[in-house]
């Protein structure tokens, strides 16, 4: 797990830093982009632990929770984005701070969703065990 966080840290940094002008020539968009590529390498690093510990939580078959925090997770970030938007405060950095904030919350709680599982599985094999 740790090495896929780590490569999508480095992949984030490395497009952040060297492939801007890929997408586009607008020195103002280039600029922008810029500006966010510290939150948007934090999100992507949110990212690949979030998915990480979701599939964990998959695997222990806590469906109903992966669901409750993917659902909350979107209605979330579009109300983040729209309260972006209406208060005049929406910029890139600012938007990907506020997703990377959101998952943060939503790793942790999928997060301890998993680790639910966890606790409850080796408590059963002791008792099956012992």
């Amino acid at each position: 797990a740790s090495t896929f966080i780590m490569l999508s840290v480095a992949t984030a940094a490395v497009m952040a830093r060297c492939c801007l002008g890929w997408f586009t020539r607008d020195p103002h968009v280039i600029a922008e982009a810029a500006t966010a590529a510290p939150t948007i390498v934090v999100f992507g690093a949110l990212y690949a632990l979030y998915l990480t510990l979701e599939g964990l939580a998959i695997a222990l078959q806590k469906l109903r929770a992966c669901l409750l925090v993917s659902l909350s997770l979107a209605l979330a970030g579009g109300l983040s984005l729209r309260w972006l938007t209406m208060g005049g405060k929406l910029t890139l950095a600012g938007l990907w701070a506020s997703q990377a904030g959101l998952l943060a919350i939503a790793a942790a709680a999928i997060g301890a969703a998993a680790c639910t599982g966890l606790v409850g599985r080796s408590r059963a094999t002791a008792m099956a065990v012992g």
